[in-house]
């Protein structure tokens, strides 16, 4: 059941609860949809004004979560694993946008 209170849909509230535990995390997930790029870690660092080993862990375990695909040549793209998981992700990314509070309230304070 949705929390009406938050307005975060349950399917994107398990998304954050079960593979994003931090904003960093979530800010190179989005950069990563919404880019036809693909993405090594000293990039991503780049971009977001983050370590590049920090930005490599992010990208490595974004990939294991299974929200990023990563190709021969060690760089990284967004490419979930199903269709379902990427509405989430598109559900999360609007309310990103919206409801920017709520979402990092309950990336950070889980059940």
């Amino acid at each position: 059941m949705d929390d009406l209170r938050s307005g975060i849909p349950d399917s994107v509230k398990q998304l954050l609860h079960r593979s994003i535990f931090s904003v960093e995390q979530l800010e190179s997930l989005l950069l990563l949809r919404n880019s036809s790029m693909n993405f090594s870690g000293a990039l991503l660092a780049a971009k977001l004004y983050t370590s590049t080993t920090g930005a490599e862990r992010t990208l490595e375990y974004l990939a294991t979560q299974e929200l990023l695909k990563v190709n021969e040549e060690g760089l990284y793209s967004y490419e979930p694993v199903s269709a379902e998981l990427n509405e989430v992700v598109g559900q999360l990314e609007k309310l990103y946008k919206s409801r920017r509070v709520s979402i990092i309230s309950t990336i950070y304070n889980r059940p």
